[in-house]
Protein backbone atom coordinates (compact mmCIF):
# COMPACT_ATOMS: atom_id res chain seq x y z
CA UNK A 1 0.00 0.00 0.00
CA UNK A 2 1.39 3.69 -0.37
CA UNK A 3 0.97 6.94 0.66
CA UNK A 4 0.76 9.39 -2.37
CA UNK A 5 1.62 13.22 -2.82
CA UNK A 6 0.25 14.02 -6.12
CA UNK A 7 1.15 17.85 -7.94
CA UNK A 8 3.09 19.53 -10.66
CA UNK A 9 6.12 20.16 -7.76
CA UNK A 10 7.46 22.73 -10.50
CA UNK A 11 10.80 23.73 -9.03
CA UNK A 12 10.78 21.30 -5.94
CA UNK A 13 11.55 24.60 -3.80
CA UNK A 14 10.83 24.52 -0.26
CA UNK A 15 7.12 24.49 0.52
CA UNK A 16 7.16 21.18 -2.22
CA UNK A 17 10.01 19.60 0.01
CA UNK A 18 7.91 20.02 3.31
CA UNK A 19 5.05 18.10 1.90
CA UNK A 20 7.23 15.17 0.88
CA UNK A 21 8.46 15.40 4.19
CA UNK A 22 5.50 15.22 5.70
CA UNK A 23 4.66 12.23 2.99
CA UNK A 24 7.63 11.01 4.48
CA UNK A 25 6.99 10.66 8.32
CA UNK A 26 3.86 9.85 7.42
CA UNK A 27 4.29 6.70 5.48
CA UNK A 28 6.51 5.66 7.85
CA UNK A 29 3.91 5.84 10.61
CA UNK A 30 1.56 3.89 8.82
CA UNK A 31 4.19 1.47 6.94
CA UNK A 32 3.01 2.34 3.84
CA UNK A 33 4.95 2.98 0.69
CA UNK A 34 5.71 6.95 -0.26
CA UNK A 35 5.15 7.84 -3.75
CA UNK A 36 4.95 11.26 -5.67
CA UNK A 37 2.65 11.44 -9.23
CA UNK A 38 3.76 14.12 -10.98
CA UNK A 39 3.25 15.37 -14.97
CA UNK A 40 5.94 15.37 -17.58
CA UNK A 41 3.87 18.44 -18.44
CA UNK A 42 2.26 21.27 -16.85
CA UNK A 43 -1.75 20.94 -16.57
CA UNK A 44 -2.43 24.65 -17.70
CA UNK A 45 -0.66 23.67 -21.52
CA UNK A 46 -3.99 21.48 -21.45
CA UNK A 47 -6.41 23.34 -19.35
CA UNK A 48 -5.46 26.36 -20.75
CA UNK A 49 -2.59 26.96 -22.96
CA UNK A 50 -2.15 30.18 -23.44
CA UNK A 51 -2.13 30.95 -19.75
CA UNK A 52 0.54 28.06 -19.46
CA UNK A 53 3.82 29.26 -17.27
CA UNK A 54 7.45 29.03 -17.65
CA UNK A 55 8.72 26.58 -15.56
CA UNK A 56 11.64 26.70 -12.90
CA UNK A 57 12.87 23.29 -13.93
CA UNK A 58 13.15 20.50 -16.58
CA UNK A 59 10.79 17.33 -15.93
CA UNK A 60 13.86 15.32 -15.56
CA UNK A 61 15.19 17.23 -12.56
CA UNK A 62 12.46 17.55 -11.08
CA UNK A 63 11.88 14.05 -10.81
CA UNK A 64 15.81 13.54 -9.64
CA UNK A 65 15.04 15.49 -6.99
CA UNK A 66 12.30 14.27 -6.05
CA UNK A 67 13.78 10.83 -5.98
CA UNK A 68 16.54 12.19 -4.40
CA UNK A 69 14.18 13.00 -1.60
CA UNK A 70 13.60 9.65 -0.88
CA UNK A 71 10.19 8.80 -2.38
CA UNK A 72 9.06 6.01 -5.24
CA UNK A 73 7.79 8.84 -8.33
CA UNK A 74 5.15 8.44 -11.24
CA UNK A 75 5.99 10.72 -13.75
CA UNK A 76 2.57 10.73 -15.76
CA UNK A 77 1.25 13.51 -19.24
CA UNK A 78 -1.20 15.22 -17.91
CA UNK A 79 -3.72 14.99 -21.23
CA UNK A 80 -7.44 15.54 -21.57
CA UNK A 81 -8.17 12.06 -20.09
CA UNK A 82 -6.60 13.17 -16.65
CA UNK A 83 -7.78 16.93 -17.07
CA UNK A 84 -11.82 15.75 -16.82
CA UNK A 85 -11.59 13.44 -13.79
CA UNK A 86 -13.69 14.75 -10.71
CA UNK A 87 -12.22 14.64 -6.94
CA UNK A 88 -13.79 11.38 -6.82
CA UNK A 89 -12.66 10.01 -10.14
CA UNK A 90 -9.03 10.61 -9.19
CA UNK A 91 -9.13 9.48 -5.58
CA UNK A 92 -10.08 6.12 -6.87
CA UNK A 93 -7.82 5.85 -9.93
CA UNK A 94 -5.19 6.31 -6.64
CA UNK A 95 -6.50 3.80 -4.27
CA UNK A 96 -7.07 1.18 -7.03
CA UNK A 97 -3.75 1.61 -9.56
CA UNK A 98 -1.88 2.54 -7.23
CA UNK A 99 -3.03 1.01 -4.22
CA UNK A 100 -3.46 4.48 -2.19
CA UNK A 101 -4.01 4.21 1.32
CA UNK A 102 -3.09 7.75 2.19
CA UNK A 103 -3.02 11.34 0.47
CA UNK A 104 -1.19 14.39 1.69
CA UNK A 105 -1.51 17.59 0.57
CA UNK A 106 0.06 20.58 0.29
CA UNK A 107 -1.80 23.89 1.62
CA UNK A 108 -2.71 25.46 -1.80
CA UNK A 109 -2.82 21.69 -3.86
CA UNK A 110 -6.22 20.67 -5.08
CA UNK A 111 -6.93 17.99 -7.92
CA UNK A 112 -9.79 16.59 -10.36
CA UNK A 113 -11.66 19.17 -12.56
CA UNK A 114 -14.48 20.18 -9.83
CA UNK A 115 -11.35 20.25 -7.00
CA UNK A 116 -10.39 23.77 -7.49
CA UNK A 117 -13.07 25.30 -5.20
CA UNK A 118 -12.82 22.57 -3.13
CA UNK A 119 -10.69 22.96 1.14
CA UNK A 120 -8.71 19.81 2.61
CA UNK A 121 -11.85 18.59 4.43
CA UNK A 122 -14.29 18.10 1.59
CA UNK A 123 -10.88 16.13 -0.22
CA UNK A 124 -11.08 14.02 3.22
CA UNK A 125 -14.98 13.86 3.09
CA UNK A 126 -14.61 12.19 -0.55
CA UNK A 127 -11.68 10.10 0.82
CA UNK A 128 -13.15 9.02 3.88
CA UNK A 129 -16.45 7.43 1.49
CA UNK A 130 -13.67 5.64 -1.29
CA UNK A 131 -11.92 4.43 1.67
CA UNK A 132 -8.68 6.77 1.44
CA UNK A 133 -7.45 8.78 4.04
CA UNK A 134 -6.16 12.26 2.85
CA UNK A 135 -4.52 15.45 5.25
CA UNK A 136 -2.67 18.34 4.98
CA UNK A 137 0.45 19.01 5.20
CA UNK A 138 2.25 21.50 7.38
CA UNK A 139 2.89 25.11 5.89
CA UNK A 140 6.03 26.72 4.67
CA UNK A 141 4.21 30.18 4.46
CA UNK A 142 4.29 32.86 0.77
CA UNK A 143 6.44 29.66 -1.25
CA UNK A 144 5.06 28.60 -4.29
CA UNK A 145 5.91 28.24 -7.94
CA UNK A 146 4.43 31.07 -9.21
CA UNK A 147 6.02 33.21 -6.79
CA UNK A 148 9.14 32.11 -7.50
CA UNK A 149 8.24 32.65 -11.23
CA UNK A 150 7.42 36.17 -10.15
CA UNK A 151 10.67 36.69 -8.97
CA UNK A 152 12.66 35.62 -11.68
CA UNK A 153 10.94 37.69 -13.85
CA UNK A 154 11.71 40.82 -12.07
CA UNK A 155 15.21 40.33 -11.02
CA UNK A 156 14.81 39.22 -7.67
CA UNK A 157 17.24 36.30 -7.86
CA UNK A 158 17.81 36.44 -3.52
CA UNK A 159 14.08 35.68 -3.47
CA UNK A 160 13.81 33.28 -5.81
CA UNK A 161 16.78 31.21 -4.38
CA UNK A 162 15.51 31.46 -0.38
CA UNK A 163 12.33 29.99 -1.72
CA UNK A 164 13.64 27.36 -4.09
CA UNK A 165 16.63 26.80 -1.36
CA UNK A 166 19.41 26.91 -3.77
CA UNK A 167 20.30 29.04 -6.37
CA UNK A 168 18.06 29.84 -10.12
CA UNK A 169 19.01 27.49 -12.46
CA UNK A 170 18.97 27.57 -16.43
CA UNK A 171 20.13 24.47 -18.16
CA UNK A 172 19.76 23.32 -22.01
CA UNK A 173 21.84 22.84 -25.14
CA UNK A 174 24.53 25.09 -26.44
CA UNK A 175 23.78 26.03 -29.92
CA UNK A 176 25.47 28.34 -32.80
CA UNK A 177 24.10 32.36 -32.64
CA UNK A 178 25.50 35.28 -34.63
CA UNK A 179 28.92 34.77 -33.01
CA UNK A 180 28.90 38.30 -32.16
CA UNK A 181 30.60 37.86 -29.09
CA UNK A 182 33.56 36.32 -30.98
CA UNK A 183 33.76 39.29 -33.13
CA UNK A 184 33.51 41.55 -30.04
CA UNK A 185 36.86 39.87 -28.29
CA UNK A 186 34.11 37.83 -25.61
CA UNK A 187 32.89 34.47 -27.02
CA UNK A 188 29.96 33.22 -25.69
CA UNK A 189 28.05 30.06 -25.24
CA UNK A 190 24.53 30.94 -26.65
CA UNK A 191 22.22 28.79 -24.31
CA UNK A 192 18.65 26.66 -25.76
CA UNK A 193 16.87 25.79 -23.00
CA UNK A 194 16.09 22.07 -23.09
CA UNK A 195 12.13 23.48 -21.70
CA UNK A 196 9.57 26.22 -21.91
CA UNK A 197 11.67 28.06 -18.85
CA UNK A 198 10.77 31.30 -16.62
CA UNK A 199 13.31 33.52 -18.22
CA UNK A 200 14.90 36.23 -15.57
CA UNK A 201 14.46 39.82 -16.41
CA UNK A 202 16.86 41.61 -19.11
CA UNK A 203 20.05 42.00 -18.04
CA UNK A 204 23.51 41.32 -16.99
CA UNK A 205 23.78 38.31 -14.69
CA UNK A 206 26.90 36.92 -12.84
CA UNK A 207 27.02 33.14 -11.99
CA UNK A 208 28.40 30.10 -12.50
CA UNK A 209 28.40 27.11 -15.47
CA UNK A 210 28.27 23.54 -14.86
CA UNK A 211 30.23 22.08 -17.78
CA UNK A 212 29.70 18.53 -19.33
CA UNK A 213 32.84 16.88 -17.60
CA UNK A 214 31.22 18.44 -14.17
CA UNK A 215 33.94 21.52 -13.97
CA UNK A 216 32.62 24.67 -12.45
CA UNK A 217 33.74 28.18 -13.73
CA UNK A 218 32.33 31.89 -13.52
CA UNK A 219 29.95 32.64 -16.07
CA UNK A 220 28.70 36.51 -16.82
CA UNK A 221 25.16 35.48 -18.57
CA UNK A 222 23.27 38.28 -20.57
CA UNK A 223 19.75 37.96 -21.00
CA UNK A 224 18.12 39.75 -23.40
CA UNK A 225 17.59 41.14 -27.12
CA UNK A 226 21.24 42.58 -27.91
CA UNK A 227 20.06 46.45 -28.31
CA UNK A 228 23.53 47.50 -29.46
CA UNK A 229 24.07 45.06 -32.40
CA UNK A 230 21.24 44.66 -33.73
CA UNK A 231 17.86 44.20 -31.76
CA UNK A 232 16.35 40.43 -31.15
CA UNK A 233 12.63 40.23 -30.59
CA UNK A 234 13.32 37.19 -29.21
CA UNK A 235 14.95 37.18 -25.24
CA UNK A 236 18.19 35.29 -25.71
CA UNK A 237 20.31 33.91 -22.97
CA UNK A 238 24.16 33.51 -23.83
CA UNK A 239 27.08 33.26 -21.66
CA UNK A 240 30.40 34.35 -21.13
CA UNK A 241 32.73 32.40 -19.36
CA UNK A 242 36.31 33.95 -19.01
CA UNK A 243 39.11 31.94 -19.25
CA UNK A 244 37.53 28.78 -20.68
CA UNK A 245 39.12 27.46 -24.12
CA UNK A 246 36.87 24.43 -25.06
CA UNK A 247 34.04 24.27 -27.08
CA UNK A 248 31.10 23.04 -26.10
CA UNK A 249 28.38 23.32 -29.35
CA UNK A 250 25.47 20.76 -28.89
CA UNK A 251 26.41 19.85 -25.14
CA UNK A 252 24.47 20.86 -22.33
CA UNK A 253 25.30 22.96 -19.91
CA UNK A 254 23.97 24.47 -16.82
CA UNK A 255 23.68 28.21 -15.66
CA UNK A 256 23.84 29.32 -12.11
CA UNK A 257 22.44 32.73 -11.45
CA UNK A 258 23.91 34.41 -8.29
CA UNK A 259 24.42 38.01 -8.92
CA UNK A 260 22.07 40.78 -10.83
CA UNK A 261 25.11 43.12 -12.40
CA UNK A 262 23.15 45.46 -14.29
CA UNK A 263 19.84 46.13 -17.03
CA UNK A 264 20.46 45.81 -20.22
CA UNK A 265 21.34 48.97 -22.30
CA UNK A 266 21.50 49.90 -25.69
CA UNK A 267 25.23 51.71 -26.11
CA UNK A 268 26.35 54.41 -28.20
CA UNK A 269 28.70 52.34 -30.02
CA UNK A 270 30.47 48.93 -30.05
CA UNK A 271 33.49 50.75 -28.43
CA UNK A 272 31.47 51.25 -25.10
CA UNK A 273 30.01 47.98 -25.71
CA UNK A 274 33.04 46.56 -25.21
CA UNK A 275 33.97 48.59 -22.01
CA UNK A 276 30.82 47.91 -20.51
CA UNK A 277 31.35 44.39 -21.23
CA UNK A 278 34.66 44.49 -19.31
CA UNK A 279 33.58 45.90 -16.56
CA UNK A 280 30.91 43.35 -16.22
CA UNK A 281 33.28 40.88 -15.74
CA UNK A 282 35.19 42.40 -13.02
CA UNK A 283 32.32 43.34 -11.03
CA UNK A 284 31.23 39.17 -11.73
CA UNK A 285 34.55 38.51 -10.24
CA UNK A 286 34.58 40.84 -7.15
CA UNK A 287 31.02 39.39 -6.31
CA UNK A 288 31.89 35.50 -7.02
CA UNK A 289 35.35 34.96 -6.18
Amino acid sequence: MTAITIGTFDGYHLGHQLVVNTLLGEADMRGLRPMAITFSNHPMEVIAPHRAPGLLCSAAEKEARLRASGVEVAMIEFGRHISVLTVREMIRLLRDDFKCALIVMGYDNTFGSDGVHMNVSDFAAIGREEGVEVIEAAIEPGVSSSVIRHAIADGNLQLASDMLGRPVTLRGKVVRGRAMGAKLGFPTANLQPSYRAQLPYPGVYGGWALLPDGTQTMAVINVGHHPTVGADDTLSVEAHLPGFKGDLYDKEIELELVEFLREEIQFPDVDALKQAISEDIAEAERRLL
